[in-house]
């Protein structure tokens, strides 16, 4: 069994039987990405971005059966202001979806829409081509176009930013972090005509203080309402990062229960330790 799944599954079995559970008001934001069938050669489940389509079906319909309230994610501000009259109440989902492949429209959208299912879709806009003559590609899958897009918005999706051209941010200057932060928002905005409030980081955001003020500052000054991250955690109160649930094919429904009923979220801890030793070991290299 994979540790994470394991070490989840304990904590699980443990707090069950425990005569408390927190009650604050939770919100979980899910991350996907493609929604197809998995590599077959990939073999560490944890960094696998896919989920194929009867997977994700299954996970849909488990939050819809089981009475999950799924809001967008320009809710989350005023659910997060909620204060819960109940001891024990079920989280808010959030569903979102990065890099913007076609398999959203084709696979993801109509489960989401059958369910009446809102999803906000992140995308590297310079991956974005007008029109299918014009589609591209990113991490050799293809992706949407602005014409898909569009029709998209009219089923009820939403969109915002994964930055324009998808780099790592932690090793571009100030004036770079700026535009593909700016471009990629205008570039959205100008398709669509309609506002493009969030940001969603690309790869797993830095430790490094001084960074992520710097980050912070200019997603302010652009008017983001906030930066979705790949930090793996629930949501308590709002927070400008915004910890993200990543989810993929290896969550079959007992794990997926799990992870959105917060058990997962020794991981984000798991995370930062990790990230701290690793820019140790990079800096005394250099």
């Amino acid at each position: 069994m994979r540790l994470d799944r394991a070490l989840t599954t304990a904590l699980s079995r443990i707090a069950r039987i425990l005569p408390f559970h927190n009650s604050a008001t939770r919100v979980v934001v899910l991350m996907y990405h493609s929604i197809s069938q998995p590599n077959e050669s990939k073999t560490i489940p944890y960094y696998e971005t896919c989920t194929s389509p009867s997977r994700f079906a299954q996970h849909m319909e488990f939050l819809h059966c089981n009475n999950y309230r799924v809001i967008s994610l320009d809710e989350l501000p005023m659910v997060l202001r909620k204060k819960n009259k109940h001891k024990k109440t079920k989280p808010y989902i959030i569903i979102t979806f990065d890099d913007g492949f076609k398999d959203f429209k084709t696979e993801a959208a109509p489960i989401l829409k059958k369910l009446s299912f809102p999803a906000t879709v992140f995308l590297p806009t310079a991956f974005i081509g007008e029109d299918p003559s014009d589609r591209k590609s990113f991490k050799k899958k293809e992706c949407l176009t602005w014409d898909e897009v569009r029709y998209l918005c009219t089923e009820g999706f939403t969109f915002g930013s994964h930055t324009a051209n998808h780099i790592k941010l932690i090793n571009a200057t100030t004036d770079q972090i700026y535009l593909e932060l700016q471009q990629s928002k205008s570039i959205i905005e100008k398709k669509i005509k309609r506002q493009a409030h969030w940001l969603a980081y690309p790869f797993a955001i830095p430790v490094k203080k001084a960074f992520i003020q710097n980050l912070t500052h200019i997603a302010k000054k652009q008017s983001y309402k906030g930066i979705l991250t790949t930090s793996a955690k629930t949501i308590q109160n709002f927070q400008y990062l915004i910890p993200r649930i990543p989810i993929n094919e290896y969550d079959d429904i007992l794990f997926f229960a799990e992870k959105i009923d917060g058990f997962y979220n020794w991981m984000y801890y798991a995370q930062i330790i990790r990230k701290f030793f690793k820019t140790q070991n990079k800096e005394q290299q250099n």
